[in-house]
């Protein structure tokens, strides 16, 4: 492998760790705290969480839901999710062994999430993520800052802000929704599609060339040791 170093981005829901699930639970179990019924497959909630807000999804859903009701819908199923982080919440295998392996070659590892602060501090604390990348390698969404973003918007502004965090660094984000690889398009980032339990799966096989899309981490391991770097596009938006 060439020895340029480079600035590897995860993305943490999903693609760090297993937690679309708790994500669909949270929403499932604030609906029915509020006495909503979604009318919608669990499929179709688990194919939203990463490419849209909850603000997106609920406005979708219920178009006759009030500020101030989406407000306290949002702190239900923000306080389930947040206890299901905590409880349930895991880390894919072998994901810690190739943040391991990438800093053991002299690369910087990142994280980004559209999921808010406060969540995100909940599972640093449990599994040492500021200790692992950085505390300002970590970038999570800002519920007033952030507030007009989408999630493709968002992460365009989280990964510039890490790029010119660590200038001079070409910048690899390496994600599982379709939302990541939309993002990683327009300033030619490289980007690496984690496929597993992926709901953009198929689509993002469509968008990516296959080197650049995996199943597990070994594999992600085997493909980093093997790996020349290139500033060829790596993510087709069409």
């Amino acid at each position: 492998m060439k020895s340029t170093r480079q600035l590897f981005v995860f993305n943490l829901i999903g693609t760090v760790f297993d937690a679309k699930g708790i994500y669909v639970r949270a929403f499932a179990d604030a609906c029915e705290a509020h006495g909503l019924n979604p009318a919608m497959h669990i499929n179709e909630v688990k194919a939203a969480i990463g490419n849209k807000r909850l603000k997106e999804m609920v406005s979708d859903l219920f178009p006759d839901m009030t500020d101030e009701e989406f407000k306290e819908f949002q702190t239900t199923c923000n306080r389930i999710r947040d206890d299901l982080l905590v409880s349930d919440c895991q880390p894919f295998p072998h994901v810690f062994d190739a943040v391991n392996y990438l800093q053991s070659i002299d690369h910087v590892t990142a994280l980004v999430t559209g999921t808010a602060g406060e969540a995100v501090k909940l599972l640093s604390d449990k599994y040492s993520l500021a200790s692992l990348f950085g505390e300002t390698n970590i970038h999570s969404r800002d519920l007033e800052k952030d507030a007009a973003l989408n999630n493709v918007q968002l992460r365009e502004r989280q990964l510039s802000d890490l790029q010119w965090q660590h200038k001079g660094l070409w910048l690899s984000l390496i994600g599982d929704s379709v939302a990541d690889c939309v993002a990683a398009y327009p300033m030619y980032y490289e980007f690496w599609a984690f496929l597993h339990d992926s709901s953009d799966a198929q689509e993002l096989r469509e968008r990516t060339e296959p080197d650049r899309n995996f199943y597990d981490y070994a594999e992600f391991i085997d493909r980093i040791k093997g790996y020349e770097t290139t500033t060829s596009l790596r993510c087709n938006p069409n």
